[in-house]
C-alpha cells in the first residue's frame, strides 16, 4: 500500500496548492513535487507533507488544535510551530 493510499484511507485529502492553509502555515512548500495532506476532527487539525521529487525525504508530521488553526484562517495569522 502507498503512503497516499493509507493517508486516503486514514481520512485525509489532498489540499489543493491555493488553499488559504498555506497562507497559514508559510514554512510548508507548495510547490511541484510536494503534496500536503489534511484531515480535520472535532479537535485537531493534522498536516502531512510528502516530497516526491528527489531527494525524497521522510513525510513531515503536524497536529494543530482546531480552534487555532480555525482562529488563524478567519484573521490571517500565520502559524509557525
Amino acid at each position: 500500500m502507498t503512503l497516499r493510499e493509507q493517508l486516503t484511507r486514514d481520512g485525509f485529502t489532498l489540499v489543493p496548492r491555493d488553499n488559504r492553509l498555506f497562507d497559514v502555515f508559510p514554512h510548508l512548500v507548495r510547490h511541484r513535487g510536494f503534496e500536503l495532506w489534511e484531515k480535520w476532527d472535532a479537535k485537531e487539525v493534522s498536516l502531512v507533507q510528502i516530497k516526491y521529487q528527489m531527494p525524497k525525504t521522510k513525510p513531515i508530521y503536524l497536529t494543530f488544535r482546531r480552534r487555532e488553526v480555525e482562529k488563524a484562517l478567519l484573521a490571517g495569522q500565520i502559524i509557525t510551530s
